[in-house]
């Protein structure tokens, strides 16, 4: 109830940066504006610099008497602020082991972990972040500086003076950066300089260069091929398919339903995390489609199946091409949208029409599931003539899920995907 009530409020001071646990925001969507954001420099012929901060036990040493402060400045309502004060204060704890127990100890600071408030009570301890040169990409306490230029050394200036900036912010506000883990990153298009490190310090300390950073669970790349965050992810889903395989077996095993379950929690959550931001990746067809994601289920049904074309039950198909191909169209219509809504239009924008048709290229889902990805993104209606005429001929089997184009195209079988030779 109070977070219903407090919510709207916080939204109106909230920063476009911030998109931790905010309506219509994701974690796709702030790496997505991230990479997009990469990726306009390219075009530009610039390199971008990039520190990823971390603050240390960031929930747990949060200033109360500074967060309530900055909540008298927002909430109207003195009972609420009063309320919410009550609730952070005297908290007691105490650790068990085995039969021993130790003191009871009280909690001045920090925030209730797994409270439906603590997320937008930070939100707003954090509402007032010093502007920068630098861009920020802020989703809770995960923050990325980003800097554009042609030249290293600006980078590195440039970067050094606003981390040093958001580090005497935090010190004020008793939040404690760790410089140890806090990482530097550089993405350029010049194989020359691919092993060039970023000198950035932190109020002097120097700054450890990370050549694969991870932001939000995406590992990325000096140019952005994802390259190593698919390799990751294969050995991931490889794991995971494991742990379906000894559920099944041919004379024995789990029945359809709790198989189709399993796969869609272990396998396909997975495997489609942050799909929107990856899926024009190279790489992404041998390792996430057809290489480790087969699903071979002979046990119950007696049936051969895939993980990206199976079939559990003769009528009932768990995912298919078709179904992946327009659910990963949808993914990265919708991020861009949001996008566009929160971000400045001119990083997203640039790339977005040859995004478009390259979406569509590479997926080359069915024709169905093409045009029902294209009219929930309104397209114009000559990239959906375009596209349907690209797609005219394929017929997706309902049995193996194989669909054939008829003519020059692609072939989509259960091991490849490869254009037909003339």
């Amino acid at each position: 109830m109070i977070y219903q009530r407090i919510s709207p409020l916080i939204e109106d001071i909230l920063l476009s940066e911030q998109a931790g646990f905010r309506p219509q925001r994701s974690c796709c969507d702030q790496v997505l504006a991230l990479t997009t954001h990469i990726e306009s420099g390219f075009e530009k012929r610039l390199k971008t610099g990039a520190v990823l901060l971390d603050l240390t036990a960031a929930y747990d040493t949060v200033w109360k008497d500074g967060l309530i402060h900055k909540l008298y400045k927002v909430v109207p309502c003195k009972q609420i602020v009063s309320l919410i004060e009550s609730m952070l204060t005297n908290r007691k704890f105490r650790v068990f082991v085995g039969e021993k127990s130790s003191k009871v100890k009280t909690l001045n600071n920090g925030l209730p972990q797994g409270a439906v408030l603590s997320p937008l009570l930070f939100n707003v301890y954090t509402s007032d972040l010093p502007k920068t040169f630098s861009r920020k990409f802020v989703y809770a306490d995960d923050i990325a500086l980003t800097f554009q230029h042609k030249e290293f050394h600006r980078l590195e200036e440039q970067l050094s003076q606003d981390a040093s900036v958001l580090c005497d912010y935090f010190k004020q506000w008793r939040l404690c950066v760790n410089p140890s883990k806090t990482e530097v990153s550089c993405f350029h298009l010049s194989n020359s300089q691919k092993e060039r490190k970023l000198n950035v310090s932190l109020n002097g300390i120097p700054l450890k260069h990370n050549f694969h950073p991870v932001y939000l669970g995406v590992s990325l790349d000096c140019s952005l091929t994802y390259k190593f965050h698919l390799k990751k992810l294969r050995q991931k889903l490889k794991t995971r398919n494991n742990i379906l395989l000894k559920l099944a077996g041919s004379t024995w095993g789990a029945n359809a339903k709790t198989l189709r379950v399993t796969a869609l929690a272990l396998v396909f959550s997975t495997a489609e995390y942050c799909s929107a931001v990856w899926m024009n990746s190279s790489m992404k067809l041998m390792v996430v489609r057809f290489h480790i994601c087969h699903l071979h289920v002979t046990s119950v049904l007696n049936y051969k199946c895939f993980w990206c074309n199976t079939v559990i039950g003769q009528n009932s198909q768990l995912c298919g091409n078709n179904f992946i191909n327009r659910m990963t169209v949808k993914m990265w219509y919708f991020s861009r949208e949001r996008q566009m809504m929160f971000y400045d239009s001119d990083d997203s924008s640039s790339s977005c029409d040859s995004g478009i048709e390259c979406a569509l290229g590479a997926l080359g889902g069915g024709a169905a599931g093409i045009a029902t990805a294209v009219n929930k993104a309104s397209a114009d209606k000559k990239m959906l003539e375009e596209t349907m005429r690209h797609n005219k001929g394929m017929e997706m089997s309902s049995g193996k899920g194989v669909g054939k184009t008829k003519g020059k195209g692609l072939y989509i079988g259960p091991y490849k995907w490869y254009q037909k030779k003339t």
